[in-house]
């Protein structure tokens, strides 16, 4: 099968390119400009650049495609892109263009924590993009929500990891009781792979 990927530059990512790969997949690694030296160069995958400020040429660049993975997210806004543009925007767009490329799999990383009423412009706008893909026609979609990734490359549990060897305690954040589960990255990416061939998975 021929799988764009969008956002296959972070971590997460990398290892999904690489068990689709192993899975027999045609990698369509879709990055912004400046991005590719990000991708890890598997044999079967190819780069594709996307330019979400031009939406008429999206579904150009989706073209021979067969399904679409939507991993395009952020844990923090700058001045040049938003919680609503990463989460909601760019499912909008992706979406509309796979829609218009005649790609009818579409599989989204969304979060944990969606449509628990969390006022937040994360958990808002990744709801919002749930919802704009969910309201496409035509499309056969899986939304994924795990909880906090882990793996060699993450920061977020790295950084703790990190302060753990360091630090001569360990501080404990608010009352104590707040609770995570990780979840191991290989996990997640073999998740996605699978899903592609798990016709059970849609909706």
């Amino acid at each position: 099968m021929n799988v764009a990927i969008a956002g296959g530059t972070g971590f997460i990512g990398k290892v999904i390119i690489k068990k689709l790969v192993e899975r027999g997949h045609h990698v369509i690694a879709l990055v912004r400009p400046g991005s590719v030296l990000k991708i890890n160069k598997f044999p079967g995958t190819e780069t594709r650049y996307i330019y979400y400020d031009s939406p008429g040429q999206i579904s150009k660049t989706l073209d021979g495609g067969e399904a679409i993975i939507n991993l395009v997210g952020i844990i923090r806004e700058t001045k040049n892109i938003t919680f609503d543009f990463a989460h909601h925007t760019v499912s909008q767009l992706l979406s509309k263009g796979a829609r218009e490329a005649g790609i009818r799999r579409f599989v989204q990383m969304s979060a944990l924590g969606v449509e628990r009423n969390i006022a937040t412009g994360y958990f808002q706008s990744k709801e919002a993009g749930e919802k704009s893909l969910k309201n496409t026609p035509d499309l056969d979609w899986t939304i994924f929500r795990p909880s906090i990734v882990f793996g060699p490359e993450d920061s977020f549990v790295n950084m703790f990891a990190s302060m753990i060897r360091k630090a001569p305690f360990v501080p404990v954040i608010g009352d104590g009781r707040y609770q995570l589960q990780p979840v191991w990255v290989e996990d997640v990416a073999e998740g996605f792979a699978r899903c592609l061939e798990m016709p059970q998975t849609i909706g």
